[in-house]
């Protein structure tokens, strides 16, 4: 739940930026979420930023999962992300989620990968070693 908090937290200025910026809240309330996904997309560099707080925010919730759980650091990061890939593939299914099929691709794996690391970082600023 870390990495979804911290995420959303942190792209809400961006998504706050997309809103102003492209009048989104003028817009029906039925095309408004394609017409921001559409505007996020069109620009490379929020897009990005989109996607690296994401990123670090999935190794976060996997640091702090394993730093609770003190032990299997690495597989208690991986699984921190279960709670996001089960969101996003619900909201894939239900036609709700607005992203593309490869992006969920992606994340589908990454997600654990970066939870995972999140975890290493635990086990080795603790002093375990690899």
């Amino acid at each position: 739940m870390t990495n979804i908090a911290a995420a959303n937290l942190l792209n809400f200025p961006i998504g706050v930026y997309v809103m102003t910026t492209t009048g989104v809240l003028d817009l029906p309330s039925a095309v408004r979420k394609a017409v921001y996904l559409d505007a996020l997309h069109a620009n490379p560099a929020l897009f990005a930023l989109s996607l690296m707080t994401w990123a670090l925010t999935s190794i976060l919730g996997g640091y702090v999962a394993a730093r609770i759980a003190r032990e299997n650091e690495i597989i208690v990061g991986a699984l921190s992300s279960w709670t996001c890939i089960a969101l996003a593939a619900n909201s894939l299914v239900q036609g709700l989620s607005g992203q593309p099929m490869w992006q969920f691709l992606v994340w589908l794996p990454g997600s654990p990968v970066l939870g995972a690391l999140g975890g290493y970082v635990t086990r080795t600023t603790r002093g375990k070693g690899a």
